[in-house]
This record gives structure tokens, sequence and C-alpha cells, in this order.
């Protein structure tokens, strides 16, 4: 009886040495969890630290040529120092047959990423499943959606990944060609990126989730587009979320595509407050760019010079980051007229945003100061004791006096030492 005294002691305190390791490691994975996004979403963190690039992983029907395609882009991302990924996840028909979402070439892609030490983001994009024009097929392309979702979900529930809703599910493109403007849409998209939302929690409860994907381009007029959004957010799009993302591209056509009009004209500050975005749910950037090319992908944004892509995409950077913003996504890395390299090479945009990272990669946004003129922008970072000013200008090139020192100012952004 006491040797089956003492087995049953030992084995109690071997049970409760076993429960408490396990609350130990839940409560150390929590803490975990709870510092990423901590990090994720400090907005006061070095420039460098916020940054990503979109990575396109469909450039060839060649699995193997598409991988190689892969490497090429995750090099200028490196040479970019980029933090974050974004990958859509392709749901063209090709990829889905007999019920089974094929994701070869997302696993690829994934694997190379996290390999290259940089989080992978994950969006859908659904634009190509079925036929796009036709109202029939509209619940049919929705299921279709679902069952892809659930898939992707549950294949990278283990992986180390942020997920994000649809991508511009508000856009009639993005979302089978259907009138946005109907509040009937607005709650259809909304609710599969809930359906979404839901999955990615219960597979992984930890995981990161971005809802919105939120275009918020406009041409004439922002209140349409304000007022979607406001719609969207009442459907439950910024419910139980760690941040709202959105895309807040330029028009050439409205004065001339320069990035400082939505922050001047206070669309941005609208924006904010039509998400409901609060202080324990903060807005990111998962994609900007500019287009320079007449072809298919870019030409709704109007057509940039190169110099005016490179400088423009800059100066949307910065403003960025003095409004707070802890994540920008550039779109994109190849094979557009968004691109930042070609064949692996940077063009111009390319260089200007590693000059940029150069220069400011590992110093934080401390101040905006004055200048002559409102148009002049004058942005102070630091680097512990380090100090430096960018400034540009989104009006004519011209002389001023700033920092002890006399300048020549234009519409490209330069860097002053001020120690």
């Amino acid at each position: 009886m006491k040797k089956k005294h003492v087995f049953v002691c030992v084995l109690l305190f071997l049970v409760l040495i076993g429960i408490s390791f396990l609350v130990f490691r839940n409560e150390s994975n929590k803490q975990q969890v709870i510092r990423e996004k901590k990090t994720l979403f400090n907005s006061q963190k070095p420039l460098g630290d916020k940054m990503g690039y979109m990575l396109y992983a469909y450039n060839s029907d060649s699995l193997k040529e598409a991988s190689k395609n892969d490497d090429e882009q995750i090099q200028v991302a490196k040479e970019l120092n980029a933090k974050y990924i974004r990958l859509f996840l392709e749901t063209d028909n090709k990829y889905f047959k007999d019920g089974k979402y094929k994701l070869n070439y997302a696993k690829i892609a994934v694997n190379k990423i996290l390999k290259a030490g940089m989080i992978p983001i994950l969006t859908f994009s659904a634009d190509r499943i079925t036929d796009q024009n036709s109202d029939k097929n509209y619940k049919k392309n929705i299921n279709i959606l679902k069952k892809e979702i659930s898939q992707a979900v549950t294949e990278f529930k283990k992986t180390k990944v942020i997920w994000e809703s649809i991508n511009e599910a508000n856009s009639t493109v993005f979302w089978f060609h259907m009138d946005q403007s109907k509040k009937t849409t607005v709650k259809n998209w909304t609710g599969v990126n809930n359906f979404m939302k839901k999955k990615v929690h219960d597979e992984s409860p930890d995981a990161i989730y971005l809802s919105g994907a939120y275009a918020t381009a406009y041409k004439d007029d922002p209140k349409e587009m304000l007022a979607n959004l406001k719609i969207a957010s009442e459907y439950g799009m910024a419910n139980s979320v760690d941040a709202i993302s959105i895309h807040p591209y330029n028009f050439y056509a409205v004065n001339g595509g320069r990035p400082e009009t939505t922050f001047n004209n206070g669309v941005f500050d609208k924006i904010k407050e039509n998400t409901r975005v609060s202080k324990n749910r903060p807005l990111v950037v998962s994609e900007y760019g500019y287009n320079s090319s007449d072809g298919v992908v870019g030409k709704w944004q109007g057509i940039f010079s190169e110099k005016d892509k490179a400088n423009n995409l800059v100066r949307e950077t910065l403003l960025l980051d003095a409004h707070k913003v802890p994540l920008m996504i550039i779109y994109e890395l190849e094979g557009s007229g968004f691109e930042l390299a070609s064949n692996g090479s940077l063009n111009e945009s390319g260089q200007k945003m590693k000059e940029l990272m150069t220069e400011l990669g590992k110093y934080t946004f401390y101040r905006s100061v004055p200048g002559e003129k409102n148009d002049d922008y004058f942005y102070e970072y630091r680097n512990g004791k380090k100090r430096k000013v960018v400034y540009w200008t989104s009006e004519g090139e011209h002389s001023t006096t700033m920092f002890n020192h006399k300048l020549r100012i234009s519409g490209t952004p330069q860097y002053l030492k001020i120690n």
C-alpha cells in the first residue's frame, strides 16, 4: 500500500509539473504574441522597420520559372532592407479544380520569404474566378472564394504569416464587377471578409489579421468612397481585427497625382474617422505606388514620368511615416509599371527608395518643421543623438534658408545632417 501511495503521489506530482509547464508555455506564447503586435503596430519605430513590398508569385505558367522569379524579387527586397512581403493568393480558375485549391506557387514563395528573414502578408485577389460578368454566377463565385480561403488558412495555419482580407473588394473590378453603390454588394464582400476573419481566428488564434485592403483612390470627390467605407465598417469590417488596411493611391488627374493632396485636404483623417480607427485599432497601408507604363495594369491611375514616380513614392512614404502609419507596403517589386526593379536591377524608383533607407532607415520621425512656404516640407528624423532633415516642395523649385543653411529645394527629397 505504501508503494502504491508513493506511486500515486509521484504521478500526481508529474501531472502537476506537466500542467504547470503547459500553463507557462501558453502564457509565454501569449506574451510573445503581444510583443509581436506591439512591435508591428508601433508608429514610433525607425522608418526601415515599417517597410514592405508586394511580390507577385505567378509571373510564369512554369512553377520552376516562377520560383526563379521569386528569388529575383526577394533579392531586390533584401537590397531595400524589407521587413515584410505582401503576397496575393491567386484565385484564377486554373488553381481551383475539382473543389481543391492548388497552393504550389504560394507555398514556394512563402517558404522563400520566411527563409530570407521577412514576414509574409497573405491576401486574396477575387478578380479571376469563373465568369466575372454574369450575375447568375455571383453566388457560385462567392462560394468558390470561401472554399479557397478555408483551404489556404488551413494550409498555412502553423506558418508564421500575417493575414489580410480580400484585396480591394470595395472595387468593382476586384469584386466580380458588381455595383459598389448597392448596400447588398458591400454586405456581400464584408460578409466574406468576416468569414475569413473567423476562419483565421479558429485555425490560428494568435495570427495577426488586417481587415480592409480598402481602395481609397478617388478622382473628383471622395464622398462616395468615404460613404462606402463607413457602410463597410457598419457591417463589421473593423470588428475583432488587429488593424485596418487601406490603399491610398493617387490619380494623376487629381492635382498631378501629388501625394500631399490626400493629407492636405483632410481625406486621410476622414478615412480614419470612417473606419472607426482607435488607438487599439491602427491604420496601416498595405498598398501604394505610382505607375509609369501605358500597360493595362496601372493605366487607371495615369502615367507618371520615371522621375515623378520616384519622387512621389519617397514623398508619400515620408508623409505616411509622419502620420504615424506603422506598416507600409509598396506595390510592387517587379512585373508592371509600378515596379521598383526589372530583371533584378533597381530602376530609378528602386534607387530612390534604397537611398531613403540608407539615409533614414534606422532613424525615427521626430517632427515637422514649417518652411518659408506652405508647400515646403522639412521633416526632422533622429537616431539617438544623430539628427537629419529630409526636405522637398510640392510646388516649383526655389531657394530657401533653413537650419542655418541656404538650400535649393525641389520635388526631389534631399537629406541634410544637422548635428
